[in-house]
């Protein structure tokens, strides 16, 4: 199939309902560059939503016109290109923008607050530059656990933008990042092309270590980099 293209719109469904993560049927705006489309299976999307936000939840928004429904950009996916449904719409290139802006605000990590969540282990505190452990459900039900580095957090929802984590050395590559882990020695890469939101409470989640400010920074400018305008 062709790849994802920048701007459109199409349906997809994003699996069951998890916490405060939008899932299920809907449509879904591309915001990955089209020529990284071309060379990976997966392309990033924000889930979108017919509901008019209100209050603060307005400043997380972007409406696209053409699809009468509201982008949640802090609900941002990495989706599998192969599952895309049918194409609905376009988003214009002031739309666009404006979700740029938006996301370029939320990976601003000097307006982040660390919060503190329970986990089995006990409380934790989370916040950009926190790496953990979260389990995730794949489509035949088998739970695929996987390491994640927050980029931004949201204590009032407890919900999370964040990158995918292997513990390897990284490649000359825009999608592959190193990363430093405080305290740690074994090579890290952030997997920037694999990004979503979690919400932290209403999966199991482990803290396995802590970025630094420099890895963090690289990690979001790589991010931004892929949806460039």
């Amino acid at each position: 199939m062709p790849p994802a293209v920048r701007g459109s719109v199409y349906w997809y469904d994003y699996g069951p309902v998890i916490g405060n993560e939008l899932s299920g049927r809907r449509p879904a705006l591309i915001i990955s560059n089209t020529e990284l489309n071309l060379q990976l299976s997966t392309a990033i999307t924000i889930p979108m939503s017919s509901t008019i936000p209100s209050g603060r939840r307005l400043q997380n928004h972007a409406p696209v016109e053409a699809a009468d429904s509201w982008a949640s950009v802090r609900q941002i996916k990495a989706v599998d290109q192969r599952r895309l449904g049918a194409k609905i719409a376009d988003a214009t290139p002031h739309e666009l923008e404006r979700i740029w802006e938006i996301l370029v605000a939320r990976l601003d990590s000097r307006r982040n607050r660390p919060g503190t969540i329970q986990t089995p282990s006990g409380d934790e505190q989370i916040g950009p530059g926190t790496i953990w452990e979260v389990e995730f459900h794949a489509p035949d039900g088998s739970v695929l656990p996987a390491q994640m580095l927050v980029l931004d957090y949201n204590d009032g929802n407890k919900m999370a933008i964040a990158v995918e984590v292997e513990h390897r050395g990284s490649p000359d590559s825009p999608v592959l990042i190193p990363i430093n882990m405080i305290g740690g020695t074994q090579p890290a890469s952030a997997l920037v092309h694999r990004v979503r939101s979690i919400d932290v409470e209403a999966r199991t989640v482990s803290k396995t270590g802590v970025a630094d400010e420099a890895s963090l920074v690289s990690v979001g400018q790589a991010l931004l980099s892929l949806i460039d305008r």
